[in-house]
């Protein structure tokens, strides 16, 4: 039962991520940026990789889990099936929280290509992860 919420809760995610939150990422992409930018002082080209390889790193393994949620779920599981979307607050929090994990999981595989060290790395994820929260429920109570 608990691989079944956790593939619905995955598929959810992804879903939400694609289709209302798509602003996520790129806005995730220009804060992480800025922050890697002005707050660490390394040099534009290596903030802007590392900012968008990290976000496509997260978005890929994203996706790859939500594949691996319909492989689990099945042709059986259609829509009726799938868990209730929480309010949008709670699925761009919780799409924040997958991000800035995912993320902070590339900056630990590729800590020996870029030096940084790893606990101001995960303060600037979360920190650009929350921001981007910000931003995109700022965006949904606009419409």
């Amino acid at each position: 039962m608990l691989i079944y919420q956790s593939a619905h809760f995955f598929l959810s995610e992804w879903i939400w991520s694609v289709t209302w939150d798509v602003y996520h990422v790129p806005f995730n992409i220009i804060i992480t940026l800025i922050l890697l930018k002005f707050f660490l002082r390394i040099n534009m080209v290596r903030a802007v990789c590392l900012a968008i390889f990290s976000q496509l790193f997260a978005f890929l393994v994203l996706s790859i889990c939500a594949m691996g949620a319909m492989y689990i779920i099945g042709i059986g599981g259609g829509p009726d099936s799938f868990m209730v979307v929480p309010k949008p607050l709670y699925a761009t929090v919780f799409l924040g929280l997958l991000y800035a994990l995912l993320q902070t999981i590339f900056f630990m595989c590729t800590y020996s290509r870029h030096k940084i060290p790893l606990s101001y790395l995960a303060v600037i994820v979360l920190i650009s992860n929350n921001l981007t929260v910000l931003v995109t429920l700022l965006l949904f109570s606009i419409d």
